[in-house]
């Protein structure tokens, strides 16, 4: 128990008995013996050992006497069985030396009998308590000088569980068959100490990622069991007496609100809120979930360094989106439904930006990574009531899965949030997305346009090969805070105007297809006459479409996508290229196939169906 840290602790360990040890343990617990190994055991004090529950006879009499008195029952039990327990509460030495001593003490583990009645189901299966106050604390007594006494408690008791007895079919009576015929208190240390569920905060059992029950040991549940009867008595771990504990209880009852929803109207800053409607309250005691930084300055001037900078590094008709983006990210919502990738070929510094962002942000936005957004299912959770995500270095393979970053862009509303060890929950998520990267967010299975189309694009200009860096450019900016914040409120007052709709320039339009393109080449492939031609009167099974377009990939250093990834991009995208999935097309001996109507093969290729027919075309085929 001690430890020499100052920290008091208090513990009870749970110990089994049988009848082949009972003998020794009542022997040290009532001082039968004439002499003790233990030389800090101090004989002329063994009368101050107080006896909460003295034993009528020996342990193992007063047993055979409860089962007489049909008190407990041992029906089952092998011989070498567990039919005793023994439960010993300790406390470090300095605890009772620095309250009082033997009275102290007394108090105490007056307390803590109480509690294993409780533990225990009753007094009447407690054999005997009595505290030992004749042990001499060595360690702490040869510290100070002088004899200090280790006060404990030993509680002997028997382990019983309320047991129904039924009635069994040979009874005459077949009414009463499956009935409870009598309910006895069976011994079972096992089934005494048994773990148990642990339970979330709705009282409902906890389950692992398999749907199994977390259980809590025994010993667990024993100690919290015993430290909440002595944490109610008045005896508080961290020393604070309990007329206090209630206080600060009653106050956190009291300041307690259900929740903080996010308030999409305003910008909660240092001296005040700012609506925006552009009006301004200067009032700033109101308790809010989020609260920036910077103060609000009207007169504050025009941030120019930052403007020079946004000058140089991006193209002009692209700098608006990105004012409205950071505006965006002010307020706690996603109704814009857009990430933003800064893409450059690298060293024009544009992570100066999420610097910058930083400092204007604070504890509202969050260094992070897209990627492992993707990936790890308790990242989300991590970003509750985050404004912004900033990905200084995105990293450039292609994400395995997209739900959780589309999820995240589109969230409006409450969110399935899930932290490791602990029940999922509903939280508040409006995080926004800001990466920084050399190259373009792609994705490895996922080709559809809702994964692209949230994503806005911007290019920065090339770096000048006689350009000279600051590298102090980022601290110069960031003492132009208040004229920054301005700036983005222009921005996202531009932005609510338009209704969500950021302001892209051809160019970061431009940006989006090319990424998309280059995700998926089918739609080069649809545009390539030399191969297919859209055309109403066309019409083309689906394994030859697919074999013109692998050649097509072949000729055109493409790496083709699977036959069905191929045919769901297709039946995806019949509106847009006017053509329709049809099963009444037939191959080249009359069987009826799957195919599209609306595409016309240039291309003619050899075509084997499965019971061994060919079609030569081998003069259009250029790899025969």
């Amino acid at each position: 128990m001690a430890r020499n840290d100052g920290v008091d602790r208090t513990t009870v360990r749970n110990q089994p008995r049988t009848e082949s040890n009972i003998a020794d343990a009542e022997a040290h617990n009532e001082r039968q013996k004439a002499c003790y190994q233990n030389e800090d055991i101090v004989p002329e004090r063994s009368h101050l050992n107080i006896h909460f529950k003295e034993p009528s006879g020996s342990y193992q009499e007063m047993f055979r006497q409860m089962e007489q008195d049909g008190t407990i029952s041992t029906r089952g039990l092998k011989q070498d069985a567990v039919h005793y327990g023994e439960l010993v509460f300790d406390v470090n030495s300095a605890y009772f030396h620095n309250h009082g001593g033997y009275e102290f003490a007394q108090a105490f583990y007056a307390e803590a009998y109480k509690a294993a009645v409780d533990i225990v189901g009753g007094e009447q299966y407690i054999l005997s308590a009595v505290t030992h106050a004749d042990e001499r604390s060595q360690g702490m007594s040869k510290a100070i000088g002088y004899d200090v006494w280790h006060y404990h408690l030993h509680v002997v008791y028997v382990p019983v569980v309320e047991k129904q007895i039924l009635w069994s079919k040979r009874c005459k009576d077949p009414a009463l068959v499956g009935t409870v015929k009598e309910t006895v208190m069976q011994i079972s240390h096992s089934k005494k100490w048994q773990s148990r569920p642990v339970l979330n905060e709705f009282g409902e059992p906890m389950r692992t990622k398999t749907g199994k029950i977390v259980l809590k040991k025994s010993y667990s549940v024993l100690q919290d069991r015993y430290h909440d009867a002595m944490f109610a008595a008045g005896y508080a771990s961290t020393s604070v007496p309990k007329k206090i504990s209630n206080i600060i209880e009653l106050l956190k009852i009291t300041a307690h609100i259900d929740d903080f929803p996010p308030q999409t109207d305003r910008i909660h800053v240092a001296n005040g809120t700012l609506f925006l409607d552009g009006s301004y309250s200067a009032s700033n005691d109101e308790i809010v979930r989020s609260r920036f930084p910077v103060a609000y300055n009207p007169s504050a001037p025009s941030p120019e360094g930052w403007l020079r900078f946004l000058s140089s590094l991006l193209y002009e008709d692209d700098i608006p989106a990105l004012q409205e983006y950071i505006g965006y990210c002010l307020i706690p919502s996603n109704k814009g439904q857009r990430m933003m990738v800064i893409k450059g070929s690298g060293g024009e510094g544009k992570s100066q930006i999420g610097t910058v962002l930083s400092h204007l942000f604070g504890c509202n936005a969050k260094d992070g990574s897209v990627g492992k957004v993707s990936e790890n299912r308790f990242a989300h959770a991590d970003l509750e009531h985050i404004h912004l995500l900033i990905d200084d270095d995105m990293r450039m393979e292609a994400l395995r899965q997209t739900n959780y970053v589309k999820s995240l862009v589109t969230a409006q509303g409450r969110m399935d949030l899930e932290k490791k060890g602990r029940q999922s929950y509903q939280g508040w998520m409006f995080a926004r997305l800001l990466a920084f990267s050399n190259g373009d967010l792609q994705s490895l299975y996922d080709r559809s346009n809702g994964f692209y189309r949230r994503q806005l694009i911007l290019t920065t200009r090339e770096r000048q090969p006689d350009r000279v860096d600051d590298p102090d450019i980022a601290e110069k900016m960031c003492c132009e805070l208040e004229g920054i914040f301005l700036w983005a409120f222009e921005g996202l007052q531009r932005l609510v105007a338009n209704h969500f709709r950021f302001t892209e320039s051809a160019r970061s339009r431009s940006n989006r297809e090319a990424v998309k393109q280059d995700a998926n080449n089918v739609l080069f492939f649809m545009e390539a006459g030399d191969y297919i031609r859209l055309t109403p009167e066309g019409k083309v099974g689906s394994q030859e479409l697919y074999e013109i377009y692998t050649v097509w990939c072949r000729e055109n250093g493409f790496s083709p996508l699977e036959n069905r990834s191929f045919s769901e991009f297709l039946i995806a995208n019949q509106k847009k290229y006017s053509i329709e999935h049809s099963n009444n097309l037939t191959n080249l001996v009359g069987r009826r196939v799957w195919g599209f109507t609306g595409i016309k093969p240039v291309l003619r290729l050899p075509l084997r169906t499965a019971d061994g027919w060919w079609r030569d075309c081998s003069d259009d085929n250029p790899f025969i």
